[in-house]
């Protein structure tokens, strides 16, 4: 009598061979971009060390910090840009150091995108927010121009090589300037990748922490412009015509870097105060945008004043759109009709007396 022939394990019949495993069609392109994130990480991390070594108060305590902030930003990825965009307004010391082209800040950008951008190198999958991401093909494209009209500029300026003497880089009239405004470019273009890789492996929670550096920053600015005034002119004194400059130090001559800052992320700001759900949030988030009101006053900025006006009917678009989906068409919370209340209450008296004594 014949035995049983064996099951076969899988491949054809009768030829008892195992199946090949799927393959994912993603998985090469998900393995050059886990190259492509190493590869920048490496990159980043050398030019940052190395930065490092020419601060003038010594390596070693840039040093330390690059590597907390570096094994921080690889213990929570999808905080990384949030970490910079808190830092990156109050992280300069170049009103002391004088170093006008490697200010610490690029050492913060540098630091951080290289623990992150190590920690997605070792992540594999597709990640829980692959899907929510759009193709960005023609993105990258356009940034790849921008990337190739700097390259072009600084090939003009430096060309042929200016002499490397004592005034080289000491100021904003150099040819080696150009390397100065790339590098922002490219620190820019750097930040794009981590957030991009961010969102792709942690959703809305990368999102939601991005949101929350923003805030934060504005905290940190507005702190300082506090600071600022309770030391040159006292906290009520809106007689003296003195403008706050807080923590940017690029604003020695002239310029609205302040301005500019508060009017990109207060609207970070008012939002999750609209959104805002519990009782510690609400009061945390509620004296950020105080702080803001007062930073934004002490601009004496016509400009910055307009905008405000503009960021804040925006915010009430927003919630009406928001009462839509939610069934209570054309009403406005409660809360959100006190924010904007009391927002307009410090701004627009402000904005009159500005625009009325401006000829």
């Amino acid at each position: 009598m014949n035995a049983p022939a064996a099951p076969s394990t899988g491949g054809r019949p009768g030829t008892g061979s195992a199946s090949p495993r799927a393959v994912d069609p993603g998985e090469p392109r998900r393995r050059a971009v886990r190259v492509f994130h190493l590869g920048l990480s490496l990159v980043a991390a050398t030019a940052t060390v190395a930065v490092c070594f020419l601060e003038p108060y010594g390596p070693t305590l840039p040093l330390a910090a690059c590597a907390l902030l570096a094994l921080l930003a690889f213990a929570v990825p999808d905080a990384a840009v949030g970490i910079v965009v808190a830092l990156l307004p109050v992280a300069d010391l170049t009103a002391w150091t004088g170093m006008l082209y490697l200010p610490e800040s690029d050492l913060v950008v540098g630091a951080v995108v290289s623990g992150a951008l190590l920690r997605f190198a070792t992540l594999t999958g597709p990640g829980t927010g692959s899907a929510s991401l759009p193709r960005s093909g023609a993105l990258w494209l356009l940034f790849g121009l921008v990337i190739a009209s700097y390259a072009m500029s600084c090939a003009r300026l430096l060309t042929p090589f200016p002499a490397l003497d004592f005034h080289a880089m000491s100021g904003y009239a150099s040819p080696f300037n150009c390397l100065r405004l790339v590098t922002s470019v490219l620190t820019g273009l750097a930040l794009v990748v981590v957030l991009r890789a961010s969102v792709m492996h942690h959703g809305e929670r990368a999102l939601a922490r991005f949101q929350a550096g923003v805030v934060t920053s504005v905290a940190f600015v507005c702190l300082v412009a506090l600071w600022e005034r309770l030391a040159f002119t006292g906290f009520s004194d809106f007689a003296t015509d003195y403008r706050t400059t807080s923590s940017f130090w690029e604003m020695h001559l002239g310029g609205a870097q302040f301005d500019g800052w508060l009017a990109m992320t207060i609207p970070f700001v008012l939002w999750s105060l609209v959104r805002q759900r519990t009782v510690a949030g609400g009061i945390a988030l509620g004296a950020v945008a105080l702080l803001a009101a007062y930073g934004v006053a002490t601009t004496f900025s016509r400009g910055l004043y307009g905008a405000m006006l503009v960021e804040i009917a925006m915010l009430v678009v927003f919630a009406m759109r928001r009462g839509n989906r939610a069934g209570t068409a054309g009403t406005l919370e409660p809360k959100t009709v006190v924010i904007t209340l009391v927002l307009v209450a410090l701004i627009v008296p402000s904005a009159f007396s500005v625009f009325a004594g401006s000829g």
